[in-house]
């Protein structure tokens, strides 16, 4: 089979198109479904409120307030244990338990036991407001790091 010099440039084209076209840009984001599951979680607090945010990633720009039994933000004063709460840029549950017990460990929806908690205090001061007050550091070990 003998292959003449338009017909290569022709299927060098048309490679080259289909290798660009399947790449995402670098500016696509990504959704909550895709989003990379966190491998540890902060919990602290902020202005005496109950906050999370993924480890790596500024408090100050990126949290979510606990929420209470009343369904306004958890206030600093009560225990965050056994409270669903979420992360930015997931669409997961989160709890931490084992309050009041020899460890705490951390689950996602309510059902899966993903990691341990650790005591880890520690201030992160924001440019206006008050500093976050962080507290525990959970550490997912389930595989989806």
């Amino acid at each position: 089979m003998q292959l003449n010099f338009s017909t290569s440039l022709q299927a060098i084209l048309l490679c080259l198109s289909l290798a660009t076209a399947a790449t995402l840009p670098a500016s696509a984001n990504l959704s909550k479904r895709q989003a990379r599951i966190p491998n540890k979680i902060n919990l602290g607090t902020y202005n005496n409120l109950w906050v999370a945010w993924t480890n790596g990633v500024d408090p100050c720009k990126r949290k979510t307030y606990i929420p209470g039994p009343t369904g306004q933000s958890l206030p600093g004063d009560q225990n965050p244990c056994n409270i669903r709460f979420s992360v930015p840029d997931t669409d997961f549950q989160y709890s931490m338990q084992g309050c009041g017990g020899d460890g705490l460990w951390i689950m996602r929806n309510g059902l899966d036991n993903v990691g341990d908690c650790y005591w880890a205090p520690g201030n992160n001061a924001c440019i206006a407001g008050e500093s976050f007050k962080g507290q525990w550091q959970c550490v997912l070990n389930d595989g989806n790091m």
